[in-house]
Parts: C-alpha cells; sequence; structure tokens
C-alpha cells in the first residue's frame, strides 16, 4: 500500500476533499512515522517512511513519548511536540498497522482523516445526516473503556457524528473491503471496542446501497 496516496484517495471519495490542496493552503508537509514494534506489540522505536528528514524529529518524538498506537494522526504537530519550525501533520502507523488486511487499514485511515478535520477546524457540518449525533452517541457508549481522555480529547461527540455520517460513504465507495456501513464502523473502531462488546447492534444504521 502507498499510504500518503491512499489517504489522498480516501479523503476525496469519501469527503470529497482534496488533501494535497489541504497539504498546500496551510503550507504543510506531512511525515510518515512507522512505529516499530516487539514482539508482544509494545512500541519500543519509531524511524521515517516519507517526508522531509527533519533533524530532531525523531529525537522529539521519543523525548515527547512513543505513542503507543496502531495509527495515528497529528495536525499542526510540531505544536504538539514542540519543534516550532517543523510545519506539518505526522501520520504515525504502527508495525501491526503494515501488517493488517486491506479493509483494516482503509477503515483506520478513515478513522484518523476523520480526526485530522475536526483538529484542521475543516467545514464538516454538510456531511452530517439527521440522525448523526443521537448515532454517533450510542455508537461512543461502545468505546467507553478506553479511557476518559481519549473520549474528552479526540472522541468526541462531534468526531462520532462525522465518523457515523462518512462511514456510509466509505462503504459505498469500498464495496469489495466493507459489507456496509455497520461493517465500516466496526472495522474502524477496531481498536477502540473490546471484541466481546460487537456487533454494535443498537444503531440505527443507514441503509445498504450494495
Amino acid at each position: 500500500m502507498d499510504i500518503k496516496n491512499t489517504l489522498s484517495e480516501i479523503f476525496l471519495k469519501v469527503f470529497n476533499l482534496d488533501y494535497d490542496a489541504y497539504l498546500q493552503k496551510g503550507s504543510r508537509d506531512l511525515y510518515g512515522i512507522r512505529l516499530i514494534e516487539d514482539e508482544h506489540c509494545n512500541v519500543i522505536n519509531c524511524c521515517r517512511m516519507f517526508g522531509l528528514d527533519h533533524p530532531i524529529l525523531m529525537d522529539a518524538i521519543k523525548k515527547k513519548g512513543l505513542i503507543q498506537s496502531v495509527c495515528g494522526y497529528l495536525t499542526d504537530a510540531g505544536k504538539i511536540i514542540n519543534i516550532y519550525d517543523l510545519n506539518g501533520d505526522l501520520l504515525f502507523v504502527a508495525d501491526t498497522f503494515l501488517k493488517a488486511e486491506t479493509r483494516t487499514q482503509y477503515a483506520l485511515l478513515f478513522h484518523e482523516l476523520c480526526h485530522l478535520i475536526i483538529e484542521a477546524g475543516l467545514e464538516y457540518k454538510h456531511l452530517l445526516v439527521p440522525n448523526a449525533y443521537s448515532q454517533g452517541k450510542n455508537i461512543r457508549k461502545y468505546t467507553q473503556y478506553i479511557g476518559s481522555y481519549e473520549n474528552d480529547r479526540w472522541h468526541t461527540d462531534n468526531w462520532f457524528a462525522l465518523l457515523f455520517a462518512t462511514s456510509m460513504r466509505l462503504a459505498s465507495e469500498y464495496p469489495v473491503l466493507f459489507k456496509n456501513q455497520q461493517d465500516a464502523v466496526e472495522c474502524s473502531l477496531i481498536y477502540d471496542v473490546l471484541p466481546g462488546d460487537l456487533p454494535m447492534n443498537n444503531i440505527e444504521w443507514m441503509r445498504n446501497n450494495h
């Protein structure tokens, strides 16, 4: 998989947004970071996959603390990791991601693009459906075990509403990968929901188009 091209493809097909235009508007770069895991899937190191070779980026990430995540996206990352001449976003992918099935990779990149849209302050209200917030809150209940910080800071009501509303488009655009909206949502939250809590049966899923 060409991760950057796949990211751009999903951004366009699902959200009708141009990823390169997003980067260019803010004069941003995208830095791809591989999170190296040990045999127990604990992140123990990191290295650059693509993007400019910033001289202190890897050290700054390690100093801040290696992110323990399968896939993650940081907008305006320089402000977060205290490199003030770094004007760009960071995409983290762990070895678990790189070894995953294609459908899982697509679903997780979709998940992170929802974060990008919210965190970058991009317009998304036009993408929502009437029941996006109510059903997003129902989905959010499945992720409560992961901790209040994760839910309060990143997995907000706005984020879940966007995820719910656009997941139908993800399923429609990639019918070979996802059976329906429910399949797309559950796959995008595969590392945020306990396996025993699936399937999500109390959600008013949108009509399947294929």
